[in-house]
């Protein structure tokens, strides 16, 4: 599930695109927000095929951190180190910075207003409680609602593609600005590295 969840976002990101006005504006203000907060932690569920993935991501400038009950995720900007606790396995590779996948740079998740993504305001909803902006995000085809609260926070995005009988949510529970960057564990013994560098 996690992974059919990365190779979608990952298609989804490579697009072409324009935007309203008032999508632009919130965009603007998100982003804004996110500079905002230096280096941050945030926390999140995935639902997807009626499952539910909970985990937390570290953003510190080019860094970053991913946890997840089977997954971690390491980057010194440079190299990345998926460790998947499951299969006991180290995949090494060199982090692409243009990469739009949330798992292979979190750093950009929020990151829509540039000339790959086409986006337009279609309304309010009321998100655990919060009143929030709805936003389309499409390539054309696939599409990402973006749920963003009247304080400039992401509360929710529902990936919807047709290669998928159901959409993804991802579900922001929390975000900790001038979070502290947990310490990489890069030492799994027994755990078959591969690496692609």
């Amino acid at each position: 599930m996690i992974r059919c969840f990365f190779t979608f976002v990952a298609i989804f990101c490579a697009t072409a695109a324009r935007a309203d006005e008032k999508s632009t504006d919130i965009l603007r203000k998100l982003e804004r927000e996110v500079a905002s907060w230096g280096d941050y932690r945030v926390d999140f569920s995935i639902t997807a095929d009626g499952q539910k993935v909970e985990g937390s991501y570290w953003v510190d400038g080019d860094k970053y951190a991913v946890r997840t009950p089977l997954v971690e995720v390491y980057s010194d900007g440079t190299t990345r180190w998926e460790v998947d606790l499951g299969e006991k396995t180290v995949v090494v590779d060199a982090v692409d910075p243009t990469d739009r996948n949330p798992m292979a740079n979190p750093t950009r998740l929020f990151d829509f207003l540039d000339d790959s993504h086409t986006h337009r305001f279609v309304g309010s909803a009321v998100i655990d409680g919060q009143r929030c902006d709805r936003l389309e995000i499409t390539d054309g085809t696939d599409i990402v609602d973006a749920y963003i609260s009247a304080s400039d926070r992401p509360v929710r995005l529902v990936y919807s593609t047709s290669y998928l009988d159901e959409a993804i949510v991802i579900d922001i529970s929390q975000i900790a600005a001038h979070a502290a960057f947990p310490v990489p564990k890069l030492d799994y013994p027994g755990f078959e590295v591969i690496d692609f560098r």
